[in-house]
Order: structure tokens, then C-alpha cells, then sequence
């Protein structure tokens, strides 16, 4: 099973457009109730190895017994360019079983900034995040940069 609740608002300025939107995902079964059901979902009797193909999930990223929410907005100037700001946090394997992405329970935060713009027959983006991987991931806290440049066809 994979919910996804995602409402969204959005709105025309003089200066461009912008939409927000919130996200809620969870991959256990009976997600709503105080004691939510872990193994029936993407590693059961049926799928004891994962509902996955060559290592990697089918459906969710998120993979078994895991929560997601996020926050996020995007303000699109009248000349096309954008800005957008995404504020996640990722509760995975919260019943420490076998997972796809982490073997025992871990909550992850992210934050993300993004700037893009049109250029060279594409789309330009470059963004900085922030990163906390959680306790027990062995991982350490750290900022992120990034550049990416895309043409479409």
C-alpha cells in the first residue's frame, strides 16, 4: 500500500505565479490507526524479498513501513525563472524489519533552496540543502550544493 494525500493551492501575482503544496505518504497498512499494521505491505508472505526488481522498490521510494512528510512552494517569475523552497522529513523502516533503504529505523530532515532559469535552449538550476540523516545512520549532518542543467525534446 502506498497513501499519498497531497492538497495544493496556487495563485497569479503581477510579478509571476506560485503554488504550495503539503505532502503525506505511508507505505504501512492501516496508517490512520493508533497501531498501524508494518510487514503487510512491500515484504510480506507474498513478497518476502520486497515488492522490488533487481534490488531497487516498485511503487514508493519510500519502500516498507515508512512516513514521509514535506512541505513545499515554488514562486514562478512573470520571465519564467523560479524559486522554490522544499522542507522534508522521511521516517523510514519504522519497525527496524528488512528494508531497501535503511536496516533500521531512521528519521531523515531535509531542507532544499532552488533557483532556476532559462538558458541555452534549457533550464538551468542550482539549489543548497541541508541534511540530517538522524541518529543511528552513522551518517553526519552536512550542506549540499548543486547544479543541473536540462533540455527537453
Amino acid at each position: 500500500m502506498y497513501w499519498l494525500i497531497e492538497p495544493e493551492m496556487s495563485s497569479n501575482a503581477t510579478i509571476g505565479g506560485w503554488r504550495v503544496r503539503a505532502e503525506y505518504a505511508d507505505t504501512a497498512c492501516n496508517f490512520s490507526r493508533r497501531q498501524p499494521q508494518f510487514d503487510c505491505a512491500y515484504r510480506n508472505g507474498i513478497y518476502p524479498q520486497g515488492y522490488s526488481y533487481w534490488g531497487r522498490g516498485i511503487g514508493s521510494s519510500l519502500d516498507n513501513d515508512s512516513r514521509l512528510y514535506a512541505l513545499a512552494g515554488v514562486l514562478t517569475l512573470s520571465d519564467g525563472d523560479s524559486v522554490s523552497l522544499a522542507v522534508r522529513r522521511a521516517e523510514l523502516n519504522r519497525d527496524g524489519g528488512p528494508h531497501l533503504v535503511s536496516d533500521v529505523p531512521l528519521d531523515r530532515d531535509n531542507v532544499e533552496l532552488r533557483v532556476a532559469h532559462e538558458v541555452w535552449g534549457g533550464r538551468i538550476s542550482a539549489g543548497i540543502g541541508y541534511g540530517d540523516p538522524g541518529a543511528g545512520s552513522g551518517a553526519s549532518s552536512g550542506v549540499l550544493g548543486f547544479v543541473n542543467w536540462q533540455q527537453g525534446f
